[in-house]
């Protein structure tokens, strides 16, 4: 069976993208690219966004989508792209492909009359990234620490996929891994796998043991009173989305170091990251053809 070819086009991002149509490229697809010509070599790489969208059956926006005003997230570009302009000038019954996007653009894409997917829901892509998050998180603590992981106390707060998977890299180097989870099966996981577990309430009392923290969880867990609690000398280290799991303004006060890892697999992995994307976009693809 003959495998189709597809006319993509990417529309923004950082290197993950510039990766990506690199591969998209190389699997022998048409590939138009907007929003990337500060990248490496990438002259050819600021086509207007009206060509590409017309050029293209199928768009993909990086992760995530869009930044806080609402455009169109492109770093390595000079230009702004509007999201609106994306819409008015992709193909009718056009299909999308985008990483964490709100319900209100996707109602607006709909609108429009485009098929949009959030290629970030999906859980392959979730899992491989995740696994480049946890090897991203861990070269940052070899880099911003002065002594070896092995023997370290370190916590990790959450035990979803990131978290997982990095208690697993962190023991692996001998660290002294604690983990805390608010359910009682994760603990158990956690303890079966041989670390350490306890309660997203019994933590505040203990943070003190530790000489580095890793926050996966999503939400504001790292409190200004639980900051108080942490040594001065310890390390703690968000990888958590915006808005963040950590009171900064009070770790500020506290004179507390921080490290925010926002997008850690685009900046340790990109060409990793890119190919994740580019598995993902053809998983859905092929189910759109089903």
């Amino acid at each position: 069976m003959t495998t189709p070819t597809y006319k993509f086009g990417i529309i923004g991002g950082d290197m993950r993208q510039r990766f990506l149509a690199e591969g998209l490229h190389a699997d022998g697809h048409r590939v138009s690219v907007c929003g990337l010509e500060n990248s490496p070599s990438g002259a050819q790489f600021g086509a207007p966004v009206q060509t590409v969208c017309a050029e293209s059956d199928i768009l993909i926006l990086p992760l995530p989508a869009l930044t806080a005003e609402g455009c169109v997230a492109a770093p390595l570009s000079n230009r702004i792209i509007y999201i609106a302009d994306v819409f008015e000038h992709a193909r009718r019954g056009g299909l999308i492909l985008a990483g964490r996007v709100d319900r209100e653009t996707r109602e607006t894409a709909k609108q429009h009359g485009l098929t949009l997917i959030d290629y970030f829901d999906r859980e392959e892509m979730t899992v491989r990234n995740a696994l480049a998050t946890a090897e991203g998180a861990v070269q940052i603590l070899m880099e911003e620490t002065s002594s070896c992981l092995a023997g370290a106390k370190i916590l990790v707060l959450g035990y979803g996929r990131i978290g997982k998977l990095l208690a697993r890299s962190l023991d692996a180097l001998n660290a002294r891994v604690t983990v805390s989870a608010r359910k009682e099966a994760d603990r158990a996981w956690a303890e079966c796998f041989g670390y350490a577990a306890v309660s997203s309430e019994e933590v505040a009392s203990r943070l003190a043991e530790f000489d580095i923290i890793v926050n996966t969880v999503p939400s504001k867990v790292m409190t200004d009173e639980r900051l108080q609690r942490v040594r001065p000398d310890a390390l703690i280290l968000d990888l958590a989305s915006k808005p963040g799991g950590i009171d900064f303004q009070a770790a500020q006060e506290l004179n507390l170091r921080i490290i925010w890892a926002l997008s850690l697999p685009g900046r340790v992995a990109p060409k990793t990251s890119g190919d994740i994307i580019r598995k993902t976009v053809y998983c859905i693809l092929k189910e759109q053809m089903a």
